[in-house]
């Protein structure tokens, strides 16, 4: 992130933006952190779904259920 993206933020003229963008990848949950977190709030058939593609490993989706 800080050898591609910080940069061409910075060249774009918007590079806190793209400042922020990092702390908030670098403070996110991870994808099984994230679906402990909705069971801890009390959903339940929690489950995580990797989109396939070059985003493996970073975009998913969740799927539960809350009664």
């Amino acid at each position: 992130m800080n050898g591609l993206v910080v940069p061409w933020g910075r060249l774009n003229g918007d590079a806190s933006l793209y400042g922020h963008s990092r702390r908030s990848v670098l403070d996110f949950d991870t994808a099984s952190g994230c679906a402990r977190r909705l069971g801890r709030a009390g959903f339940t058939q929690v489950h995580t779904l990797p989109l396939p593609g070059w985003q493996t490993g970073i975009t998913h989706t969740f799927t539960a259920l809350r009664r």
